[in-house]
């Protein structure tokens, strides 16, 4: 009878624990990602706010308030552009990210053992070479579900070598760097793109839908 009793606990333990374990699976993170970039020259803020397929990518003053923003489709694809103080948005012409001219056989990839600890997330290294740009930038990655990112960077397809050598790195579905540092390969520093503010919640949508008063810029 003993037996039995505890098979049956077995069993509801089991019933109760797989709609959790396939939501884990499925789900996708959902929140807001606040970063700051460091260069010799120049400091500049941004934020990530995600929702479902739906990321709004804002560039921030150094009080972090909204100066302009895009809203991005990572699935449709499509890519607004929103000028908040005129209220004025207009669609951008989407040029996916591909391989550039650069073959990948010259970018060295390294998945370190290495680790640390940042916004409460265990972050592994992974380090990008190029010695023909002497160049090489350090990921300190998480993984959360990050699945908008990849597909973010591939779209927006932002010409700089932070996006460009992260895309060089083969399973990256639903990583994150908090933290990337590019040095040359003498090791001297050249910029640093850091999160400093990680926060999972729930997103309003209307903040990802162009206001009903904003006009659509076109130009001639």
């Amino acid at each position: 009878m003993q037996t039995f009793s505890n098979r049956l606990l077995i069993i509801f333990l089991l019933v109760q624990l797989l709609p959790v374990s396939l939501y884990s699976q499925d789900s996708k993170f959902e929140g807001e990602i606040v970063f700051v970039k460091e260069t010799f020259n120049d400091t500049s803020y941004f934020s990530y706010k995600i929702k479902n397929n739906r990321v709004r990518v804002e560039e921030l003053d150094s009080k972090l308030n909204v100066k302009n923003y895009m809203i991005v489709d990572v699935d449709a694809p499509l890519i607004y552009a929103v000028n908040p103080s005129r209220k004025l948005y207009t669609n951008m012409p989407i040029h996916p990210w591909d391989f550039d001219n650069a073959p990948q056989s010259d970018y060295q990839v390294i998945k370190t053992q290495n680790y640390k600890y940042l916004k409460g997330y265990k972050c592994n290294q992974w380090r990008v070479r190029n010695k023909k740009e002497d160049t090489e930038i350090a990921y300190w990655v998480a993984n959360d579900h990050f699945n908008f990112f990849q597909k973010l960077l591939r779209l927006i397809n932002v010409a700089d070598k932070s996006s460009n050598y992260y895309l060089r790195i083969p399973e990256i579905d639903g990583v994150f760097p908090l933290l990337s540092v590019e040095r040359s390969t003498l090791r001297c520093w050249k910029s640093k793109l850091e999160v400093i503010s990680l926060k999972q919640k729930d997103m309003e949508t209307s903040l990802f839908e162009i206001p009903q008063d904003y006009k659509l810029f076109q130009k001639n």
